[in-house]
């Protein structure tokens, strides 16, 4: 359009051109103007040789750079008072309307270019009319045109050969602005005449690709009656936010390579595409879409690995060692995998360069009897392998206890002695030996014994004064010390007959009567004196023999003394029986305790933790003027029995 409008401006310049000849014209061929009104004289009188010359010259010098001064120039002579005969006026007349009505297509035809590109049919047939009005009106102007200019030629006797020349190109502009309205009719039937079918197929070369690999897409556009459509924008889309464009060729087909990312989905995935008509295929075209579903994976993985130990207990130290691997054998390196335990998590750990991984860790108390499984998993986030998982069985061995009682009576008075037997038994019936259990009643607690070789227990307890009249909870607990060792526990019940006022009414009443006996009696007879006291013997200890030193007679010994720190120094004399008659190692009376742990542990120094725990109790018994607890009893009695078999070891 831009070219129409320059030949536009130089046609029309044309006007300037005569415009220009007239207004110029000498004044020697004006003088015979008559007084009435500015005409034209008559044709002989016109300086005819100036006036071709000028026409000349100008036509050769026309610099078409302002339609507005053309415009204006040629309004103004249109409406000059000239001679009516003279054929330069109506010339001047038919070329500004000519002018303007170029002018006037010229803006129409962009209008409804502009119409019909938004799918404004109404506004784009409102501007056909109004160009086809002006299509009819320019028409016969021009043909007029090159009939004044030869009136005018030969009126004046000049050559026009240059201004015909002028004309013929504005007769051609004319044809082309004829074609582009015709043009615009056609497109404004199609618009409103049904919009064509169209036909969208896509095709992928592959029915599964892996992630990030490339796919080639291609597919082709055509008309319901298989003509292709060139030159349209067919849109592809895959995934959340992948898009890309592509414009068909020729034949109506198109071509795209696409991949999927990292993180897409693995599993079925949908790839569309569609045609969206645009600019003046809007309206014209019906839109079309199509489909392809592909299967997008990823790139297997593989995790190797194994647990050491495969049998542990609560508390120990177990290891996952292995390696991560591609589904080709490519070792992956610096992948992060994460380890459970029983489906819960157990920690993290990340492969070294070589795709091996190492995890440590300790085994839960919480854990049962039996068989535990490790899963290591490759979640394969943010990779293109895909994620993969190695369950790893292993045994864990826990000794679950059972504890039986019995007591020697079901009914008793506050402040009686109570009798409590029971055994205490691993879960396959073996029993327990040495295992330290304590009596409660309700949660008061009354004594505590060691269970025998065979796990039989029994204890005399002293029920306190204190407790109420009625029913009683007696319970006895074991707990083991060990991890891998569940404690246990049983309890029944006893009535207890709580009398304290009435007994100690009737002690009163009996004392009461007992010392006023007493009181008359002494009042009889004389005062006796009561003979001194012999002294007391010295009590001194023998060593014990070798069938006292079993476990079963050391706890009965044990037992036996008033309180827990009599009980610990026995433990400690028993301690150095076990030792003279196990390793020979009698102690001296010139030594102490210290000198003689030192004497012994040189001899064995594997006894060296459990011996020398043993001598701090008894250091602490012997001189602390503090009260030792059960506690401390209970761990010197354990560690003695411990001192036992770490001396038949070391026989």
């Amino acid at each position: 359009m831009s070219r129409s409008r320059t030949a536009l401006l130089a046609l029309l310049l044309v006007g300037l051109v005569a415009v220009s000849a007239y207004v110029a014209v000498p004044a020697q061929w004006t003088q015979r103007r008559t007084l009435r009104e500015y005409k034209y004289s008559d044709a002989p009188e016109s300086p005819v040789t100036d006036i071709q010359q000028l026409l000349k010259s100008v036509a050769g010098v026309i610099d078409p750079n302002d339609v507005s001064i053309l415009r204006n120039a040629l309004k103004g002579v249109a409406h000059l008072p000239v001679y009516e005969d003279a054929p330069l006026k109506e010339y001047l007349i038919m070329l500004s309307n000519v002018s303007d009505n170029m002018i006037e297509i010229d803006a129409r035809l962009q209008d409804a270019e502009i119409s019909l590109s938004m799918g404004k049919n109404d506004q784009a047939e409102a501007d056909l009319r109004g160009l086809e009005v002006l299509r009819d009106e320019t028409g016969p102007l021009l043909d007029s045109l090159h009939t004044q200019l030869e009136e005018a030629r030969e009126y004046y006797e000049i050559d026009t050969s240059a201004l015909e020349q002028r004309l013929s190109a504005l007769d051609a502009l004319f044809q082309t602005y004829t074609q582009q309205i015709d043009q615009v009719e056609m497109r404004l039937q199609k618009m409103q005449q049904a919009p064509v079918q169209t036909a969208l197929t896509l095709s992928a070369a592959r029915s599964h690709v892996f992630i990030e690999e490339p796919l080639s897409l291609y597919g082709l556009l055509r008309q319901e009656n298989g003509t292709a459509l060139a030159g349209r924008n067919v849109r592809l889309a895959w995934g959340t936010n992948s898009t890309t464009t592509r414009v068909t060729d020729s034949e109506g087909r198109f071509r795209a390579t696409i991949s999927f990312p990292i993180g897409f989905p693995a599993g079925t995935a949908r790839i569309d595409a569609d045609f969206r008509p645009e600019g003046s295929d809007f309206g014209v075209y019906l839109p079309s879409a199509s489909s392809v579903e592909i299967r997008v994976e990823y790139y297997g993985s593989k995790i190797e690995a194994e647990i050491s130990p495969k049998s542990v207990r609560p508390l120990d130290q177990a290891a996952v060692s292995g390696t991560l691997s591609g589904s080709e054998g490519q070792r992956l390196g610096f992948r992060d995998l994460a380890v459970y335990l029983d489906s819960a998590s157990l920690g993290e750990t990340t492969t070294n360069s070589s795709g091996l991984f190492f995890f440590e860790f300790l085994v839960p108390l919480t854990l049962s009897n039996g068989t535990h499984h490790i899963v290591v998993a490759f979640g394969g986030t943010e990779d293109r392998f895909g994620s993969s998982n190695a369950t790893l069985p292993f045994d864990v061995e826990v000794l679950t206890t059972e504890l039986q009682l019995a007591l020697d009576r079901t009914a008793l008075f506050s402040g009686a002695p109570l009798r409590v037997d029971g055994t205490l038994r691993y879960a396959n019936g073996t029993g327990v030996p040495y295992g330290s259990v304590i009596v409660f009643v309700d949660d008061a607690r009354l004594a505590s014994a060691i269970t025998n070789g065979d796990g039989s227990f029994g204890v005399l307890a002293q029920v306190p004064p204190w407790v109420g009249f009625g029913s009683h909870v007696v319970t006895v607990t074991y707990d083991s010390g060990r991890a891998w060792v569940r404690g246990s526990g049983a309890s029944t019940e006893v009535f207890i007959y709580n009398t304290p006022l009435l007994i100690l009414a009737v002690v009163g009443v009996a004392s009461a009567s007992s010392a006023g006996v007493y009181l008359v009696r002494r009042s009889r007879r004389a005062v006796v004196f009561a003979p001194p006291a012999a002294p007391e013997p010295v009590v001194v200890e023998r060593p014990a023999m070798p069938e006292e030193l079993s476990p079963e007679k050391m706890v009965l010994a044990i037992e036996a003394e008033p309180d827990h720190s009599a009980k610990i120094r026995r433990i400690y004399r028993l301690a150095q029986d076990v030792i003279s008659q196990g390793l020979e190692e009698a102690s001296r009376e010139s030594e102490t305790h210290w000198e003689y742990y030192s004497r012994v542990i040189k001899r064995a120094p594997s006894l060296k933790v459990t011996l020398k725990r043993l001598v701090e109790l008894f250091e602490v018994a012997e001189y602390s003027p503090f009260p030792i607890d059960i506690a401390e009893s209970r761990e010197a009695e354990q560690a003695l029995l411990k001192l036992r078999e770490e001396i038949e070891a070391v026989r």
